[in-house]
């Protein structure tokens, strides 16, 4: 579909001498917002400031003229006061929105194309100097599967609208008490937990180098009566020291004795726990013949019979 330009803007295309700058805002699902253009000084379009920091770049915006979906890189430089590595690291940029305007910077009033619009579906971080965001246009969401399936597992998440349960009622405290890395450590709990009561869950920093960060929980288990051992499903960005506290939230694998035993919450469980797998649904019947000679004991009669089995079928 052709762009419609503002007639200002397309007469400035078309004298030959042309002042173009990139202005790029990126929109955190918290609602947080970040402006910034790659002309050599701060711009005020839409009385909205986009700053010329330079640590921010769009590349690679591809649109197919066949309709399919657009996507574009977005390279990030960390830097204090913007974009930063602890919080990329937290997923806090997960799923941003990132539009692409054109301006004339010459003229400001004008209005300028939008080239790109879309969100980020993967973020690759190198060391703790840059990330490039991989993004795909807002057609990308006409190829992806819309609404729900069915599945013996719950869809709902622990503590949102549709679960109801009460996420405050299943968490504790805890001190870390010995440090493998930022990603594995021993902690000691208000609470004696059972093993793997905090797997899947969440954990939140009060205090330390990461406080206020939060991580999920892959695994936590009893290593010597009171210490658990805690495995994270990613390092924490920064370094996780003896003494730092947190709270830790319970996790919830989605299966129906969990909700039932562990939550209370079966009345509320929004997966179909009796649907049929794969392998029962390939469990029919299938006619088997009977043995022409020696009478077996499995069919003396000569007659076949039905029994359990996928339907075979030969050439």
């Amino acid at each position: 579909m052709a762009l419609t330009l503002d007639s200002g803007f397309l007469a400035a295309l078309q004298g030959g001498t042309t002042k173009l700058a990139r202005l790029v805002t990126i929109t955190r699902t918290d609602g947080t917002v970040y402006r910034y253009t790659d002309h050599d000084r701060d711009l005020v379009y839409s009385a909205q400031t986009y700053s010329a920091t330079g640590f921010v770049a769009v590349s690679n915006i591809s649109r197919s003229l066949r309709g399919e979906p657009q996507t574009a890189d977005l390279d990030v430089v960390f830097f204090a006061g913007g974009i930063t590595f602890a919080d990329v690291s937290a997923g806090l940029f997960r799923k941003c929105t990132v539009r692409v305007d054109v301006v004339n910077w010459g003229n400001l009033a004008q209005t300028g194309p939008t080239i790109f619009y879309g969100q980020s579906s993967s973020i690759v971080v190198e060391g703790k100097q840059r990330a490039t965001f991989s993004l795909a246009g807002r057609l990308n969401a006409v190829l992806n599967t819309l609404g729900e399936v069915y599945s013996p597992e719950c869809r709902a998440r622990l503590g949102d609208s549709r679960c109801g349960v009460d996420i405050e009622s299943f968490k504790t405290t805890g001190t870390v008490k010995a440090v493998d890395n930022n990603r594995k450590f021993t902690v000691e709990f208000a609470v004696n937990p059972d093993n793997q009561y905090y797997a899947l869950g969440e954990i939140l920093w009060t205090s330390g180098n990461n406080n206020g960060l939060r991580m999920e929980v892959l695994d936590q288990y009893a290593v010597t009566s009171p210490d658990d051992q805690i495995i994270l499903a990613l390092n924490m960005p920064e370094t996780v020291q003896v003494g730092d506290t947190f709270t830790m939230y319970a996790g919830c694998d989605q299966r129906p004795t969990t909700c039932t035993t562990k939550f209370n919450n079966k009345v509320n469980y929004r997966g179909e726990d009796f649907l049929s797998g794969p392998d029962k649904i390939r469990d029919v019947p299938r006619f088997e013949a009977a043995e022409e000679s020696g009478g077996s004991a499995v069919n003396k009669t000569g007659y076949g019979r039905l029994v359990p089995g996928p339907i075979l079928r030969g050439r």
